[in-house]
């Protein structure tokens, strides 16, 4: 049997690492692992082909280290700048090769732009763009992603919009609950 590999993700500021960070999440023994750790984590070691070296690090990561939770996006910006334009954050052969290689799982995380905004304002923790115009654009980049994704992989899109961090939650438990045991 495969092992599992949750794929969730959504724009900056939706509240994915929050959701995952749950203690009915953290309970359920899997590893939560921040997909961009691995291209900060690249950016420090390679001098060339940064996206490409920190891309194969991850997914020899995932494999190897399955049943896991993966915290990502699955829009980017283009060469890792904010442009107002977007990329896949895995790509089409990439992708293949994680469900060849294990159970994969993809979930949205997802909300409105203007309630990701006001979240976004009140979060010191983090220095987010502030401008609604490009976060409209970033939710609706990963919308985009995800939808081809899931399309490609001929995976269920599971989609949940987290207006209310609690029934977001329980919903996200009822999803990750019935394949560990």
């Amino acid at each position: 049997m495969k092992n599992k590999i949750y794929f969730i993700g959504g724009a900056k500021g939706v509240g994915k690492s929050s959701l995952l960070n749950s203690k009915h999440i953290m309970n359920k023994g899997l590893e939560i692992v921040n997909t961009g750790d691995f291209f900060n984590r690249a950016n420090k070691i390679y001098n060339n082909n940064v996206k490409e070296n920190a891309k194969e690090d991850m997914l020899d990561y995932l494999i190897n280290n399955s049943p896991l939770i993966a915290d990502t996006h699955y829009a980017g910006f283009l060469n890792g700048i904010y442009s107002g334009k977007f990329e896949r954050g895995l790509y089409e052969e990439e992708l293949n090769f994680l469900d060849h290689n294990s159970e994969l799982e993809l979930i949205l995380i997802t909300l409105d732009p203007q309630i990701a905004l006001e979240r976004r304002k009140q979060d010191i923790r983090n220095q987010r763009d502030l401008n609604y115009d490009n976060l409209k654009k970033e939710i609706e980049a990963n919308q985009l992603y995800f939808a081809e994704y899931c399309s490609q992989l001929q995976k269920k899109r599971t989609v949940i919009e987290n207006i209310d961090y609690d029934i977001s939650e329980k919903n996200l438990n009822k999803i990750i609950t019935p394949f560990l045991f």
